[in-house]
């Protein structure tokens, strides 16, 4: 096991040096940090900014109160992530094959993000804002998408009898993916 030091920064900005630490108030902007390990990093009040984390191992890192603008992070497994304090915005990134199993996303939110193959089994989407997102192939079972807000999101396959949906807000044109299991011909 790799000894960890509690190093920390605050208000820098980052163009692209990362080690293991605490960053409060940091900025990391093009950042290509594809594949490497965060260990125990925690991350608060951090915003990232057009970085590519695409299959970084997360796990036991923090991400409390961390914002995603038009990121690349494929096949990260927030499963593995230290959920304490978990809170996220997404906007305009690409999340495609993430693992979000048995993780609670209730203080998180995504916007315009490309979610293919993405795992929200059961994961806990209450109230969560999912709008204007691309959910091709999205795998929800025993999801709790209790009042969350999907509208202008496309590609949603939700099959209402393993998910909780009540009060979830869905565009009408997206109806057909909450009836697809049932194999109806709709015309």
């Amino acid at each position: 096991m790799e000894e960890y030091y509690e190093i920390q920064y605050v208000d820098q900005t980052y163009n692209g040096i990362f080690e293991m630490a605490t960053y409060e108030s940091c900025t990391f902007r093009n950042c290509n940090m594809e594949s490497l390990k965060m260990g125990e990093s925690k991350f608060i009040d951090c915003t990232f900014e057009e970085c590519d984390l695409s299959n970084c191992d997360i796990h036991g890192t923090a991400f409390r109160n961390v914002r995603f603008a038009s990121c690349k992070m494929i096949g990260l497994r927030f499963d593995t992530c230290n959920h304490f304090g978990l809170a996220m915005e997404m906007t305009s990134s690409v999340l495609d094959y993430c693992i979000f199993t048995k993780v609670d996303l209730r203080k998180c939110n995504l916007m315009a993000c490309s979610l293919k193959d993405v795992d929200f089994a059961e994961a806990n989407l209450q109230k969560i804002e999912m709008t204007n997102c691309t959910l091709t192939g999205a795998l929800f079972h025993d999801t709790n998408l209790i009042g969350a807000d999907l509208r202008e999101s496309t590609e949603i396959r939700i099959n209402p009898r393993d998910n909780q949906i009540l009060k979830m807000k869905i565009s009408q044109s997206e109806l057909i993916g909450l009836l697809s299991n049932y194999k109806l011909i709709v015309v």
